[in-house]
């Protein structure tokens, strides 16, 4: 008996034929493959750490991050980086589908090392870590990029070596599908339009709408209860802060400021308005503290007592309130109104996380900054994330209170002490104090509030009239 009816009276139905036809096209479709094949591997192996990066970034992120953005863009991150890692194991086999695993792993990486780029280059302060950051992105997207440049190739070069691939290619009869698929589609194409024209409203008015409102405090001041006391006159001054907001408030610093003038009689100006005293209320942006009276004038305020409202760096959530009630001590026989002047400077509270709330942050003592004595005490900020800590610059909240500016005008207002506020990035020397911000306060959505209050001193301890 010959050795193929041997074989055919062992496998009567073929499947030793089968079995060498199928090793045979293997061997075949391996020869498709081009020499360059490892660097290929090389590049998707690169890629495939980049991809447990991310998944690892994401994956704090998603558990960690405060904030409901913070956790989204974590969730996100860390889908791309498993559908990475899972495309990229696709593309290291020896398939015919290989270089689609590949491309699209390269694009998703490209996609985030240039979203991640861009994060890190606006704005560019220069600090260590966003460097090695940025170097490390633009290393992942030149990579990337050769990626699909070989995956282009060899999909190719695949294709010009197994001849025309071929599609299942399913007919449609009816002149494509009958009445009910075609309700069907209608139905379905229905509810994606309502679903995108819904879904955008609600994400504004749940998500974005209170994530963007500014914060908003009432503040009121008043005088009370002004009396002598010994020698000296006594005043009692309150002040009360209230969040009328929707988000909580963060009150960097605050401070109040009592002062006194005496009024002197002027010669009525009648209904003609004096060029001088014009002048020296509209020159400046001097508040609700400069007037032009046509019977009386003002003299320059005198300080006579100042200080905190409320500890630095205090919360207040939607509807709280907090104040101070405190009491100043003046003399007798020199003015004839007092003034009670306070500022804030606030911001949304979670626009500006720092490690320690109510802290007295790092102390720098009395500098020398643009000509100008002030106490600057200095916040770290602290990143909402693994992804924000790697691609936003160490930032810090800076609040100053000057007690000695010689260029300050002291007309209406003491000319010292005021606030001066900034948020900045770390490093910058104690003069950036006073010149332009780089828009973090606005991103912070810090600002500045303040509030006015005049009384009468007594005429038993005011100046003697004539």
């Amino acid at each position: 008996m010959s050795s193929e009816a041997h074989d055919a009276a062992q496998d009567p139905e073929g499947r030793g034929r089968t079995e060498k036809s199928k090793d045979a096209s293997e061997n075949d479709r391996h020869k498709l493959w081009p020499s360059w094949i490892r660097w290929w591997r090389a590049c998707l192996g690169m890629l495939g750490m980049a991809a447990l990066v991310v998944a690892v970034i994401g994956y704090s992120d998603s558990v960690d991050a405060t904030g409901l953005a913070a956790r989204i863009t974590g969730i996100v991150f860390l889908l791309v980086g498993l559908l990475g890692l899972v495309a990229i194991g696709t593309g290291w086999t020896k398939r015919e589908w290989a270089w689609q695993g590949g491309g699209a792993a390269a694009l998703a990486l490209l996609l985030v090392s240039l979203w991640t780029l861009g994060a890190t280059m606006i704005p560019w302060p220069r600090q260590l870590h966003l460097v090695a950051v940025a170097a490390a992105s633009t290393f992942v997207a030149t990579v990337a990029m050769i990626t699909l440049t070989l995956g282009q190739r060899l999909r190719e070069s695949l294709k010009s070596g197994s001849g025309t691939s071929r599609v299942d290619e399913r007919r449609l009869g009816n002149g494509g599908g009958d009445k009910r698929d075609r309700a069907a589609w209608i139905g379905a194409s229905a509810t994606i339009c309502a679903a995108s024209i819904a879904l955008p409203l609600a994400w504004y008015s749940a998500q974005y709408l209170p994530a963007h409102t500014p914060p908003s405090v009432s503040i009121n001041t008043e005088l009370r209860d002004i009396q002598k006391l010994s020698d000296q006159g006594v005043v009692m001054v309150a002040v009360t802060v209230k969040n009328t907001g929707h988000t909580s408030a963060r009150i960097i610093g605050s401070m109040y400021t009592l002062s006194g003038s005496a009024i002197s009689s002027v010669q009525p100006s009648g209904s003609a308005l004096e060029p001088a005293k014009v002048k020296a209320v509209t020159s400046d942006n001097y508040g609700p503290g400069a007037r032009a009276n046509a019977e009386t004038e003002l003299t320059p305020p005198n300080l006579i007592q100042f200080g905190q409202v409320v500890w630095d760096q205090s919360t207040l959530v939607p509807g709280e309130s907090t104040g101070a009630l405190v009491v100043a001590f003046f003399p007798t026989g020199r003015f004839d109104l007092l003034r009670l002047g306070v500022d804030l400077v606030l911001a949304r509270d979670d626009r500006l996380p720092i490690s320690e709330l109510n802290s007295t942050g790092e102390a720098a003592g009395m500098e020398r900054c643009d000509d100008k004595d002030v106490h600057v005490q200095t916040w770290p900020i602290v990143a909402g994330s693994t992804l924000e800590r790697l691609t936003t610059a160490d930032r810090e909240v800076v609040l100053g209170r000057v007690v000695r500016d010689p260029d300050r005008d002291g007309t209406w207002w003491p000319a010292v002490p005021y606030l001066q506020y900034q948020v900045q990035y770390e490093g910058h020397p104690c003069d950036h104090l006073f010149r332009g911000g780089s828009g973090l306060e606005s991103k912070s959505m810090a600002g500045v509030a303040g509030a006015m209050a005049e009384k009468p001193i007594p005429p038993e301890l005011a100046p003697p009239r004539n």
